[in-house]
């Protein structure tokens, strides 16, 4: 039970710091730019393209530029608590 609610605590503390990330550093309020994700995570840019790679970030490329949907990166998020 204890590990449980500590779980919990640590996915209610990404969450608030994703969303504050996300009111800070918005593209839109669908999309946060790769470098901010990158930031986020504390992930290089190699380990985070092999995850947009999977399919598991939906993303929008422009150029040079991607962009990473929120909600994606929200469901990933949930989806990897233990």
């Amino acid at each position: 039970m204890e590990n449980l609610i500590i779980k919990i605590d640590q996915l209610l503390a990404s969450q608030n710091e994703l969303k504050s990330l996300l009111q800070q550093q918005t593209i839109s309020s669908e999309f946060l730019s790769k470098e901010t994700v990158l930031g986020f995570m504390d992930y290089g840019s190699s380990q985070l393209s092999k995850i947009i790679n999977s399919g598991e970030l939906k993303h929008s490329k422009i150029g040079r530029r991607t962009f990473i949907e929120k909600k994606s990166l929200e469901d990933l998020i949930r989806k990897n608590v233990k």
